[in-house]
């Protein structure tokens, strides 16, 4: 079968839709591979090759990609995979058309979605900015049958692949796509997550001698500090309970960082205040699995992690980082640390609602 080699572009609307970029460094890289890439190149983009093209990281190319997704230039897909043939059960442009389970009409089988396991995501052109050929698709659907008719399985994993829990757990997927939720009946699960907790230290003290009003708008303007260090971090903040914040990482590496620049940006604010009022952070780390669900109409994070999460938080002192030790040993928190801190404390501690005493490690952020 031939590739066609030309398709039309619709230069006004691209052009239009592009303009809500503004002065954003790669709109012109954008606009010319939608332009004036081949056909085959839009239908399945690999962000790994714009990323090397581009001179750019993958987290922040995958960031301009769900940017245009947003303003109808791209679209997203969801696709879920049996994880047994490795077939597509079910493809989705919008997450609130998913479901918990599928059903895999070659193995016969209901499976549970797993959004870093067996969802897989894909970005194309907009049949509105380039008609793309249906021959594409059919094509990537063939090959899949072929797979799983010879070797019994296609193998659709590897490490350029973009899994749903990247895309989730993108912090500009949620300002984007924050009305795409999940049925409030369903969820999804995540294998394997790094959840934050933090909490101001004195918070109830700084409350009764401030009064309400006051001591409020320094916790909001934390609120700011925190949300911030999280998302740069490529973590998304989940939401606030009381004068704590929960935040959700793929990377513990990258959480424990943002742990340390939370509190530096805190101590910045202090020095800048003027009337002698401080707020310090305390902060728990854990990973794990967690369900994702939709509450009060945005996507949160429930399970054992979480609720363990938040009782190492409780374990700190004011300025202290703990983490469990399925973070404390993880790929390159050990480094993130050294860079930190000279001391770790390690011991034993049993916490609440949890039978067997867990390892914990504790360090104090520097000033």
């Amino acid at each position: 079968m031939s590739t066609p080699a030309h398709t039309t572009v619709d230069h006004e609307r691209l052009d239009a839709e592009l303009a809500n970029f503004r002065e954003h460094p790669a709109i012109e890289k954008l606009k010319n591979l939608i332009a004036e890439s081949p056909p085959e190149e839009l239908f399945h983009i690999d962000p790994d090759v714009l990323a090397a093209s581009w001179q750019m990281d993958r987290h922040a190319v995958l960031e301009i990609m769900l940017r245009a997704v947003g303003f109808g230039v791209l679209d997203l897909e969801w696709a879920f995979h049996c994880p047994t043939c490795g077939g597509v059960a079910k493809e989705s442009l919008k997450l609130s058309h998913t479901h918990e389970e599928e059903f895999c009409p070659v193995c016969r089988i209901d499976f549970r979605n797993t959004l870093d396991e067996n969802v897989e995501v894909f970005f194309s052109v907009s049949e509105a900015i380039r008609q793309l050929p249906a021959e594409f698709r059919e094509r990537h659907m063939q090959k899949i049958v072929d797979d799983i008719q010879t070797t019994g399985h296609h193998d659709w994993r590897n490490e350029r692949t973009v899994h749903g829990v990247e895309v989730l757990n993108h912090p500009v997927f949620g300002k984007l796509f924050g009305d795409d939720t999940l049925p409030v009946d369903q969820s999804l699960e995540i294998k394997s997550a790094t959840v934050l907790f933090t909490d101001i230290t004195g918070s109830t003290a700084m409350y009764e001698r401030l009064g309400d009003a006051r001591a409020y708008r320094l916790v909001r303007d934390h609120f700011d500090v925190v949300f911030e260090a999280i998302a740069n971090r490529g973590g998304v903040p989940i939401k606030t309970i009381g004068d704590a914040v929960m935040g959700v990482f793929t990377s513990e590496a990258d959480a424990v960082t943002a742990a340390f620049e939370m509190t530096d940006a805190l101590d910045h604010a202090n020095a800048e205040r003027d009337d002698g009022n401080e707020l310090h952070l305390k902060v728990g780390l854990h990973r794990g699995p967690v369900i994702v669900v939709t509450l009060n109409g945005r996507l949160d994070y429930f399970g054992r992690t979480v609720n363990i999460a938040a009782r190492v938080e409780s374990l700190s002192q004011s300025r202290e980082i703990s983490m469990s030790d399925e973070v404390f040993r993880a790929p390159g928190v050990t480094r993130a640390l050294k860079d930190r801190v000279k001391k770790v404390s390690r011991g034993k501690a049993t916490l609440k609602g949890i039978d067997d005493a867990m390892t914990i490690y504790r360090v104090r952020a520097p000033q």
